[in-house]
């Protein structure tokens, strides 16, 4: 069951990251092209355009490479100052969006997101400021007529993370500290900027500290929630939160007469898992970030909740 699962959540986390991917090529001239990379090397992309025809690109002509689908359509930007803007947004991050008022034109400038109170595609009639369906002026909406519902990019952020594991309180009791790896799959600004949406697996082990648990085998799975917030240009923490289950192999000793080695059974289970933690990465490059992360985990069994902590180094791929 556990593996049926984790089998279908993956498949629908690619089945939707296929639907996003796209690429876009900007030219220093000003044209933009939408297409799929084949391949890239240092001096050269060669990419399938619409219509599928292999066309091959110089690096030298092009300013920028967006890996993700984007609304390029004139939006109009609501600012906190009472103004708006009516522009075509090619690129955005947390902090600031960036903005062309003419699409063909290679002129670009930067608008800060704490200057914005909203975007919409609707242009506002007789000059007024349209109310977002939420009823509050300068609210975000989350639907059709805003960019923040389709022309969000979203990346696809693969982890993998090893380190120990500190059981405390009366997990403490029974095992001593272990270690753990776990992979994680996730896509990076779903629904609003800076959420991430992603399931985890990995192994984990623990030593028995007596005679009666010889030791702990642990598979975690469970789908999270993680918000990103930008510290510096390259310096990222992640509050976030995991729910699923965990099976368990323990392997436990039975009692035995005096002067006979305990005679061990493996006791298997599947309970309920969640975690509370962050993680703090530092972007390598525009692909590769390395980091910490830090989690409390707790495991519900019948004599209560079993409580784990753990400190992982981790590195891994956003796409």
């Amino acid at each position: 069951m556990p593996r049926f699962a984790i089998l279908s959540a993956c498949v629908i986390l690619m089945l939707l990251y296929g639907e996003l991917r796209a690429e876009h090529l900007f030219f220093k001239n000003g044209s933009i092209v939408e297409c799929k990379i084949l391949n890239e090397t240092p001096e050269a992309f060669t990419v399938r355009v619409k219509g599928g025809m292999k066309k091959v690109y110089f690096r030298n002509e092009i300013m920028r490479v967006l890996y993700t689908r984007l609304y390029l359509g004139r939006v109009y930007i609501f600012k906190t100052d009472g103004s708006v803007l009516a522009a075509h947004i090619v690129e955005e991050d947390q902090e600031t969006y960036t903005v062309r008022t003419d699409i063909n034109s290679p002129v670009e400038f930067t608008i800060q997101r704490a200057d914005v109170s909203f975007v919409s595609r609707e242009k506002p009639a007789g000059g007024g400021r349209p109310v977002p369906r939420s009823g509050r002026a300068g609210a975000p909406l989350r639907g059709s007529g805003f960019l923040a519902h389709t022309g969000l990019t979203r990346y696809l952020v693969i982890t993998a993370a090893t380190g120990v594991l500190i059981p405390v309180g009366e997990f403490a009791r029974l095992y001593d500290c272990g270690a753990g790896v776990t992979v994680r799959v996730s896509i990076d600004n779903c629904f609003y900027p800076g959420i991430g949406l992603g399931i985890e697996s990995g192994y984990a082990w623990l030593h028995g500290r007596t005679d009666r648990s010889k030791y702990a085998g642990i598979v975690p799975f469970m789908a999270g929630m993680t918000y990103r917030f930008t510290v510096r240009d390259n310096f990222v923490i992640e509050p976030r939160i995991r729910l699923g289950g965990s099976w368990h192999a323990v392997k436990r000793a039975e009692p035995a007469a005096l002067y006979f080695k305990p005679r061990y059974t493996t006791e298997r289970s599947l309970e309920f898992m969640f975690a509370l933690g962050a993680g703090f990465s530092y972007r390598i490059n525009r692909l590769v970030f390395v980091g910490m992360e830090a989690d409390y985990a707790g495991i519900a069994e019948t004599p209560g909740v079993m409580s784990l902590l753990s400190v992982y180094f981790a590195a891994g791929v956003r796409l």
